[in-house]
């Protein structure tokens, strides 16, 4: 998990990945959730915005989360699990209070 302002607002979004791989064969992998982006409104309150729209789908374990920027552009690393990095550019999402 990671902050920043995705949507260039002045205020700090979330973007989260997840997925456990690590249980047991009774239980199964815990492996539903694709990458999700909180756009902050304020006030403790935040948007929903799911992989479908934001862009970030991923799929396996993701282990730690980094975001660099070169010359204005944002870019997200994602490290997972016995996979390859995985790099997406981070566009200015719309929200509704702009």
């Amino acid at each position: 998990m990671i902050s920043s302002d995705v949507n260039n607002d002045g205020l700090q979004d979330i973007i989260m990945a997840g997925n456990d791989h690590s249980y047991d064969v009774s239980t199964g992998n815990f492996d539903a959730c694709r990458g999700l982006v909180l756009l902050n409104q304020g006030n403790q309150k935040f948007d929903v915005i799911r992989s479908g729209q934001s862009g970030l789908n991923l799929t396996g374990q993701a282990e730690s989360m980094m975001e660099f920027k070169l010359n204005q552009v944002s870019y997200l690393f994602v490290a997972i699990n016995r996979k390859s990095i995985k790099t997406f550019q981070i566009h200015p999402l719309e929200t509704k209070h702009q």
